[in-house]
C-alpha cells in the first residue's frame, strides 16, 4: 500500500468518525444540532489541559514511524494570520485537539485530534471539521 493509499485512508477514516459523532451529537441542547467542539457562543467547549495522554498503540506508532511526519504544503493566507493557538484540549467526546482555532472557538487550520482508541488525525481543519 502506497502512502497516498494511507492518506486516502486515514481522510475516510477522519470522515466517517465525524459523521458518527455529529450524529451522537445532532439535537443535543435547545437549538439542535451541537458539534461536539463548539458552543453556541463559540467558546470551545470541554478544558485545555496541561499534560497530553499518550493514546497511541503498537498499530499507531508504527504507522507514524512508517509514515513519517505530515507536511504542511499549503501556503499560509491573510485569515491565518488571525488564528489562535491555544494548546492542548480536551473535547467533550474524550478526543484531545492541539492546533489553530478561529478567533470564534472553532478548530481552523493546522491541527492535530488524538482519540482514545488511538486514532490520530493531523492535517488541516476548517468549520470544526477535518479538512
Amino acid at each position: 500500500m502506497c502512502i497516498r493509499e494511507r492518506s486516502e485512508i486515514v481522510k475516510i477514516q477522519s470522515h466517517i468518525r465525524g459523521h458518527i459523532t455529529r450524529k451522537k451529537t445532532k439535537g443535543a441542547g435547545k437549538g439542535g444540532y451541537q458539534n461536539g467542539a463548539t458552543n453556541n457562543v463559540g467558546k470551545p467547549q470541554g478544558k485545555e489541559i496541561t499534560t497530553i495522554p499518550d493514546y497511541s498503540n503498537p498499530e499507531t506508532r508504527a504507522t507514524e514511524q512508517r509514515l513519517g511526519p505530515f507536511k504542511y504544503d499549503k501556503s499560509p493566507t491573510d485569515s491565518d494570520r488571525d488564528l489562535i493557538e491555544k494548546g492542548a484540549y480536551e473535547l467533550d467526546n474524550g478526543a484531545i485537539y492541539i492546533g489553530q482555532w478561529n478567533n470564534e472557538g472553532i478548530r481552523c487550520g493546522k491541527g492535530i485530534q488524538l482519540w482514545p482508541d488511538g486514532s490520530k488525525y493531523e492535517g488541516y481543519w476548517k468549520n470544526d471539521m477535518a479538512n
